[in-house]
């Protein structure tokens, strides 16, 4: 069961572990963060979290299991015109 419901208290924990940007509802870029490439999708995270490390990204699936939030994995891809994407590492 999901529960969007998050304290402030646990927000400040997570933020104490996680190097990067934690945007919240209500943030000046929640909307813009939250949208993605399908215009056909409109979700509301309870939070978006854009880890700059590993430990980041690894606090923020912990906190996503304890507090029982849905994941959603979202990344870029580096490539250029040079290197098509099934060649990229």
């Amino acid at each position: 069961m999901v529960n969007p419901t998050l304290n402030n208290t646990d927000l400040h924990a997570l933020e104490a572990n996680v190097r990067g940007e934690i945007i919240r509802p209500g943030d000046a870029h929640y909307e813009e963060a939250r949208k993605v490439w399908n215009g056909m999708i409109d979700r509301r995270p309870a939070l978006i979290v854009r880890p700059a490390t590993v430990e980041g990204v690894v606090a923020s699936v912990d906190f996503a299991r304890e507090h029982g939030l849905l994941v959603s994995v979202r990344g870029a891809v580096t490539t250029s015109p040079a290197t098509p994407p099934t060649t990229a590492a």
